[in-house]
């Protein structure tokens, strides 16, 4: 019973994946239809552990850092990967952000965005703050503006006012270069330095760039365990790391205060809850790929499958909450909460299904032909692709964001 991260066994990670999507899409359609902030108890404990989107949010950076190294630590240290990958990654992520960008802007230049009827019904002041687009004054909701964003506001000045999830793919952006960078010193390094490194690189990004944290965490742990293929715990030890993982997963600013890091003198609420959403993606991480049971369980084809899904579940999802999702709840919602809520999420569901079906199979022909334009702009030989291709991991690019 071995563990091993190799071409073909990357399926619980993607599974990870596919599972911190459906726990920000889930934590996004309760914050709009079902004012969540009410439950109490066990309810309340499980929409905590279930559907907590900043911490899944954490968990994706987390994977990005472990998974972008992993074609470049498989080539044996071939550079030519990195500078493709790096290379690459604004284009690969630029693809679904215009798309889902534009699609949101259309849906309100039609006049199909339904969000602040919906949240008069819901009583949602986030789902009118976030769902439509509001002017400000530094905002105006024209097809200059979604342009401008799509192409490269979003990615590059952190701007989504459009389709407000797309926050995350700045940080995405810059966190891979971080990534990068790093795996290039780790390659070679004893462990006791990417360690160290890693460490120094945490301190210095706290006071700077907190939310790059994660990716660099990510990819000392990516080091890590391709170091040690045949990693394996007792099943009770890495249970224990999924639970501690868990536990820290639930750390939110309003319960803050009967955490240690209440005692922390420097840094925001924010910034330590980011800090300890890191240490639950790592543990989680950890946890699963130290676990051949819990991997078996994970590398089910259809959790395989929401995985690979999952980046462009996240690019729509509030697209159809603010127009489709909204619309159905506006025309249920006579027949009572319950009901409107059961409908609603069906209708949501089946349609997010159908929708990322779509722009995963375009985003995987875009990929392709972005990735053989940027190995024919970098000069690399045929040779030299072919080379790469068969040591790489295959499949990594499928863990966008």
């Amino acid at each position: 019973m071995t563990t091993k991260l190799t071409v073909h066994k990357a399926g619980e990670l993607e599974a990870i994946r596919g599972l911190a999507a459906c726990a920000v899409i889930c934590y996004h359609f309760s914050l709009a239809f079902s004012a969540p902030e009410k439950l109490r108890g066990l309810w309340a404990f499980l929409y905590n552990m279930l559907f907590s989107g900043p911490p899944a949010v954490v968990i994706f950076f987390v994977l990005s850092g472990v998974v972008l190294p992993l074609s470049f630590f498989r080539s044996g240290g071939d550079t030519n990967v990195v500078a493709v990958g790096a290379t690459n990654r604004f284009l690969r992520l630029a693809f679904l952000i215009f798309l889902t960008t534009m699609g949101a802007y259309s849906i309100y230049a039609l006049g199909l965005n339904y969000a602040k009827a919906a949240a008069e019904i819901s009583g949602s002041s986030w789902l009118i703050q976030v769902g439509y687009p509001n002017p400000t004054g530094h905002f105006q909701p024209n097809f200059a503006t979604a342009v401008q964003q799509s192409l490269f506001g979003t990615l590059l000045e952190n701007r989504s006012d459009f389709n407000v999830s797309l926050w995350t793919m700045h940080h995405e952006l810059y966190g891979s270069f971080v990534s990068f960078a790093l795996a290039l010193l780790f390659f070679r390094a004893p462990m006791r330095v990417v360690w160290i490194i890693a460490l120094l690189a945490v301190i210095a990004l706290q006071f700077t760039a907190w939310r790059l944290i994660p990716f660099v965490v990510g990819t000392a742990l990516s080091a890590f365990l391709f170091r040690n293929p045949g990693l394996t715990l007792r099943p009770s030890f890495s249970i224990s790391i999924i639970v501690v993982g868990a536990i820290f997963y639930r750390y939110h600013v309003k319960n803050a205060d009967h955490w240690p890091t209440a005692y922390w003198p420097w840094g925001s609420e924010d910034q330590k809850a980011w800090l300890i959403h890191t240490v639950a993606g790592a543990c989680l991480i950890v946890g699963v790929v130290t676990n051949e049971s819990v991997r078996r369980a994970l590398n089910a084809r259809w959790l395989v499958s929401i995985g690979r899904h999952s980046f462009a579940m996240y690019a729509a999802h509030m697209l159809l909450v603010s127009s489709l999702a909204s619309f159905v709840f506006i025309q249920a919602a006579p027949l009572g909460r319950a009901p409107v809520l059961v409908i609603t999420a069906i209708v949501f569901a089946v349609a997010l299904a159908a929708v990322s079906y779509v722009l995963t199979r375009l985003d995987e022909r875009w990929t392709k032909s972005a990735q053989s334009f940027v190995r024919r702009l970098l000069g690399l030989k045929r040779d030299q692709e072919k080379r790469s291709s068969e040591k790489s991991v295959q499949g990594a690019d499928r863990y966008p964001a």
